[in-house]
């Protein structure tokens, strides 16, 4: 272990002599694996909004319940306890047609205000449903009941938008995983074409007595220094781009439900990881090419 630092120095400065002799193939593996991250990042990004915004429309989706009108205050609260004991359903709230009609003029403006003498509404109540996977069995369930006018909560348009979003969070998953694999793949295959250019130099280290470490960890510094660079790329742009987005668009695309998630300290545990990430690609990468190219040198 002595030995290992004490020789670091030298082992990096190898590393940075490989780096620059072969200049042109460092860039592209750089390149490429910034190309990689950085798509691996932006999907990265584009599914935690999704997240926040499907559980934005979770939070906010509920089902409005129409009761008949003329209802006794017996019948209403025992439709109540009928509601809630469906399964799947949270809490079961109360509004009066007047509620109703002054929150239609709140957020409608004054034109709603002649209703008032003749309010056309319906008093409803406002049910959580959780799972909403069963939302549209308890909405079938609920609209059977007697004193049930008709249920509302945006039909099949809304699941289909939740289905879209989960997919849409599975999907990013997937291909980030596979766009860490190809990374992985291009720094393995830059740094095997490395020691293939070495094949003399390490024979005679070999035949000298070098320490497998010595001859190896030039290597895996090379592929640490890859993957860092290839992850500073990204997380630039991507900071830089999504801070300005979050900021131009008010933190919301269309409405509240669309919110972004805000950039800091978001962005900070990102990069991050990116980093980490970009450096394990390198170590990963330059050590199956130096364990499986190494043992052909002799």
């Amino acid at each position: 272990m002595k030995l290992f630092f004490r020789s670091l120095p030298r082992l990096i400065k190898s590393a940075n002599i490989d780096m620059k002799r072969h200049l042109s193939m460092t860039v592209s593996a750089i390149l490429s694996v910034a190309i990689a991250l950085l798509l691996s990042m932006a999907m990265f990004m584009v599914t935690i909004n999704v997240s926040k915004m499907t559980q934005n429309i979770e939070g906010q989706l509920e089902l409005q319940v129409s009761l008949s009108p003329g209802l006794s205050d017996d019948k209403k609260e025992s439709l109540e306890k009928e509601i809630q004991s469906v399964s799947g359903v949270g809490s079961v709230t109360f509004s009066s047609k007047n509620q109703e009609l002054d929150k239609l003029i709140s957020e409608n403006g004054e034109m709603f205000a002649r209703y008032k003498d003749a309010n056309p509404l319906y008093d409803i109540y406002l049910v959580e449903v959780n799972p909403l996977n069963t939302l549209e069995d308890v909405s079938d369930t609920i609209s059977t009941m007697d004193g049930v006018v008709e249920v509302n909560y945006g039909g099949g348009a809304i699941t289909r938008i939740i289905d879209v979003f989960s997919s849409a969070r599975l999907g990013g998953l997937l291909i980030t995983v596979g766009l860490m694999f190809l990374g992985v793949f291009l720094i393995r295959n830059t740094i095997t074409m490395t020691i293939s250019t070495r094949e003399d130099e390490i024979s005679i280290m070999r035949t000298v007595g070098a320490y497998n470490f010595y001859i190896q960890m030039p290597f895996i510094l090379e592929g640490i220094s890859i993957g860092f660079y290839g992850a500073l790329i990204p997380t630039v742009l991507v900071s830089s781009v999504y801070s300005w987005l979050y900021y131009e668009s008010g933190g919301k695309l269309v409405s509240d439900i669309f919110s972004m998630v805000p950039p800091w300290p978001m962005l900070g545990y990102v990069v991050a990881g990116v980093f980490a990430v970009g450096i394990i690609l390198g170590m990963s990468g330059s050590w199956l090419a130096v364990r499986k190219q190494i043992r052909k040198v002799r």
